[in-house]
Formats: structure tokens, sequence, C-alpha cells
């Protein structure tokens, strides 16, 4: 059974549904955790997370990238994007907004997505 948060903010770990694993006590963290249990083709999951005060930056993991399935890096964004909408999806459940930027520094192909959380 899943719970939906009573407040407008869901602060608590009452207020969200029952893992197999204690949830981070961050709210940022706890986005994160989210995010991270996104499918991603051949459960390659080639990203990771850097928290900052009100936003999370998403980068590539190119050490997941599998060179021969996917040369192109097809596979690769379409399983960060949905990582990016995951976490997105988790902010929108706690009662926070979201604003993405994609490729947000020029020169950094590495990260890949800034996503800002409003509460």
């Amino acid at each position: 059974m899943i719970k939906t948060p009573t407040s407008a903010v869901a602060k608590s770990d009452a207020d969200w549904p029952l893992a197999d694993e204690v949830l981070p006590s961050h709210w940022l963290s706890r986005l994160a955790y989210y995010a991270r249990l996104a499918p991603s083709t051949h459960n390659t999951q080639p990203w990771k997370f850097v928290i900052g005060r009100r936003e999370i930056d998403v980068f590539v993991d190119e050490t997941r990238w599998l060179r021969v399935a996917d040369p192109f890096r097809r596979e690769l964004h379409i399983s960060l994007g949905c990582a990016i909408e995951s976490l997105r999806i988790a902010a929108d459940f706690s009662g926070c907004g979201t604003e993405v930027s994609y490729f947000p520094i020029s020169h950094n192909s590495a990260l890949v997505a800034r996503v800002r959380v409003m509460a």
C-alpha cells in the first residue's frame, strides 16, 4: 500500500512509500534515491548524482556505457532521461516543482542536466 503525503511537502518517512532499505533523511538525497531506481537499458544505470543546496546535477557515468551494444550513446541518453524524469516525478510527489537545464555547461558533456528543486 502506498501512502500519499498529507501536507504540501512530504518531510517524514511516514509520508513516502515503504522501501526495502532506509530512506535518506535529507530531502534532496531522497529525491536522488528515487531517481536512481529508474529503468535503464540493460540495467546499466549510467548516472551519477551530485547534490547541491537546491539542485541535483545528473552526470553520465561513462564506465557504464556499453560501447558495442550502443555505439552512438542513444540508449545511454534514453536511460539518463528516465533518471531525470524519475527525479522530477519524486519531486512532484513531494510537492516540489522542478526546473531542468540540459547540458548547462557547454564544454562539459559529462554534466547532462541540472535539476533545480523549488520547495
